[in-house]
């Protein structure tokens, strides 16, 4: 068995960052950097992670892949449903809200944030229009190189 989760950022100077993390290994990634190199601010605009259990141990960063491929329809749904319990956002006092969905007989667990009021109040809008390009996202992601000095 593995835990998988499933990770998308947005960040404030229009950097995403999206990947496939299995027991808390960090396995497959893309990022999307600022378009501009002068007003770079990795501060977290909004988040969304979706965590599942696979059945079978996911040991390498190609069953990663795998997995991924295989479960795309069940990740694209789950953010279509918290994004239909967020058509206009939620309350100001939360920075961040939990889901629950059993979808092809696996639960998955969405929890999704947002810096702030205006930004929370797009959630639903947002995840749905990210949950679109999952496929064209997930062509892109490449196994995570750690940062070396």
């Amino acid at each position: 068995m593995s835990e998988v989760t499933f990770y998308h950022h947005e960040r404030a100077d229009g950097g995403r960052r999206t990947g496939i993390e299995f027991d808390d290994y960090r396995g497959l990634e893309y990022f999307q950097e600022t378009s501009d190199e002068d007003a770079v601010d990795p501060t977290l605009l909004w988040f969304v992670d979706v965590k599942t259990t696979a059945p079978a141990p996911i040991e390498t960063v190609p069953q990663a892949a795998t997995w991924l491929a295989e479960h795309t329809q069940d990740i694209q749904q789950s953010l279509s449903e918290v994004a239909d319990q967020l058509t206009i956002g939620f309350d100001m006092d939360s920075m961040a809200s939990s889901y629950s969905f059993e979808l092809g007989g696996r639960k998955y667990d969405v929890e999704v944030g947002g810096q702030n009021r205006i930004v929370r109040r797009k959630l639903g809008e947002r995840l749905r229009e990210f949950s679109k390009d999952l496929n064209q996202i997930f062509s892109r992601m490449k196994p995570y190189q750690p940062l070396t000095l």
